[in-house]
């Protein structure tokens, strides 16, 4: 229930290297810095013009990127089209690390980062806590040629059922965090954090 509002004045502080931001009702109009090295953006209801200012946005230091972003009933709104131009970018060279957590477009999103430049410079992609499914899992495991560089690999607290499970164990070996997978409630897939 925190309100934590707009993130840019934070950005004219030309010796950040870390920022992590949690709570709901954050604004990000634009994202340019090129000292930041991590950014966390961790709710329950990430709006789209935030996630398009982070996908339109620059970081020539960026390593480490992490997008939590909700449920519809609490503000996420965001869709593929909003995300797809951080996955096509060259504006972060030194991305390795990228998390696009707890998010109801998480099987789009998998089937969209295989296809993606982005996939060849990643070492730890994050779709846990979201509504990753078998569609997803098995998208990511034959994409699977594409993530070589990955370390990790962590869809923990999704959907993930035991044929997308052994596809990813099969494509990602020990590099697969997998976790607690959780079952459907009456036919209807949660994200871990909407609130």
């Amino acid at each position: 229930w925190i309100r934590v509002g707009d993130l840019a004045p934070l950005l004219t502080l030309p010796r950040l290297q870390r920022l992590y931001a949690r709570g709901g009702g954050i604004r990000l109009d634009a994202l340019a810095h090129d000292g930041l090295r991590s950014l966390t953006l961790e709710t329950g209801g990430l709006p789209a013009d935030t996630v398009r200012a982070v996908a339109a946005g620059r970081g020539a230091a960026l390593e480490h990127l992490e997008l939590w972003f909700g449920s519809r009933h609490y503000g996420a709104d965001a869709a593929l089209a909003d995300v797809a131009p951080l996955l096509h970018s060259r504006a972060y060279p030194a991305l390795r690390r990228l998390g696009l957590r707890n998010a109801e477009l998480a099987d789009e999103l998998a089937e969209q980062i295989v296809s993606a430049p982005i996939a060849a410079q990643l070492t730890a992609l994050d779709l846990s806590l979201g509504v990753l499914g078998d569609a997803g899992a098995l998208a990511l495991a034959r994409g699977a040629d594409r993530l070589a560089g990955l370390e990790v690999l962590d869809v923990s607290e999704g959907y993930v059922g035991e044929a997308g499970l052994a596809a990813l164990r099969e494509a990602f070996g020990p590099r697969l965090r997998a976790g607690r997978q959780r079952r459907p409630h009456q036919d209807e897939r949660y994200v871990s954090v909407g609130e």
